[in-house]
C-alpha cells in the first residue's frame, strides 16, 4: 500500500519528509474450530455424530454405522481460500473421528444355578445379558465350574471373564450392573 500526502507544501510526515510510504501487509485467513464428533453409546441401530453443515464447513458421514468402533467424520471448508482450521491446517477437508461405544451390560444371574447335589458333573452359576439388544448373539464366558461337593459350608465363586458371541464387540463388561 502506498501513501501519500495530500499537501506536501504544507504537510510533512514525522521523519521530516514528504515521499511517499509503502506499507506491506497481510491478510491472515480467518480460524474455523474444529469441532468433536463426539460419542454415542450402541443402540443396534444406525447412529451419526451430531455434527451438521455450518456456514463455514460442510459435513460427510455415514448413514449406516451400526457396531461399536471409530468412525470418520470428513469437515469440508466452505471457503478455503479465506479460513483455515484451529490447528493451523490449512487443507481444505479434514477428518475427525465419531465413535459408538460398547454398550455396558447387564448381568442377569440364574438363581437356580446358584446350587446344585453331586452327581459327578462339572457346575457352574449361569448368567444371560439383560440388557441384550434384539437378537443379538451376546454372552458370557464363566468361570469356577465345580464337581466336588463343598465342605464345611465354603463356597464356590463363579466369575464372568469375557464377553462372546458374534455382536461381542458391542458390548462391554466395563460400568456393568448386576454384577454381584
Amino acid at each position: 500500500v502506498t501513501v501519500s500526502l495530500g499537501d506536501t507544501n504544507n504537510l510533512q510526515w514525522e521523519n521530516v519528509t514528504t515521499a511517499d510510504l509503502e506499507f506491506e501487509y497481510v491478510i491472515d485467513k480467518a480460524t474455523v474450530t474444529i469441532p468433536d464428533a463426539g460419542s454415542k453409546t450402541y443402540t443396534g441401530g444406525a447412529l451419526t455424530s451430531v455434527l451438521a453443515d455450518t456456514d463455514f464447513y460442510t459435513v460427510s458421514q455415514g448413514t449406516d454405522w451400526v457396531n461399536a468402533d471409530d468412525y470418520d467424520v470428513t469437515l469440508s471448508l466452505t471457503d478455503a481460500t479465506n479460513y483455515k482450521w484451529s490447528d493451523g491446517r490449512e487443507d481444505g477437508s479434514i477428518t475427525v473421528t465419531f465413535t459408538i461405544d460398547p454398550l455396558p451390560v447387564t448381568i442377569v444371574w440364574d438363581d437356580s444355578t446358584f446350587s446344585f447335589i453331586y452327581d459327578g458333573n462339572s457346575h457352574v452359576a449361569s448368567a444371560s445379558v439383560g440388557n441384550k439388544i434384539g437378537q443379538d448373539d451376546v454372552s458370557f464366558v464363566i468361570s469356577g465350574a465345580q464337581t466336588n461337593a463343598n465342605t464345611n459350608g465354603a463356597s464356590y465363586t463363579a466369575t464372568i471373564e469375557s464377553l462372546t458371541g458374534d455382536q461381542a464387540g458391542n458390548y462391554t463388561l466395563t460400568g456393568a450392573s448386576g454384577s454381584t
